[in-house]
């Protein structure tokens, strides 16, 4: 049976991607663990706000693309989901 309410984390925050972010050693040591997770959760809202549903949509619909059996594959299409 499947868990409906199942979550799967998404994505973490780390320092070092601040690091690769541009963000000098000296700047990120002013942040705390309080100010990581309140970054964390600022991104989480806008990625959900802006960008989540494209990027779902996109990722199911390849994935699903190669659970059809061997030559039955066709175009994806981001209009029809059936």
């Amino acid at each position: 049976m499947i868990d409906w309410d199942k979550e799967f984390p998404i994505a973490s925050l780390t320092r070092v991607d601040l690091k690769a972010a541009g963000f000098s050693d000296q700047q990120i040591q002013l942040l705390t663990d309080e100010d990581m997770t309140t970054i964390a959760s600022k991104l989480e809202d806008a990625y959900r706000d802006n960008q989540l549903a494209i990027d779902l949509e996109i990722e199911v619909l390849v994935l699903l693309d190669t659970k059809k059996p061997h030559g039955n594959k066709y175009p994806i299409s981001f209009d029809d989901k059936g």
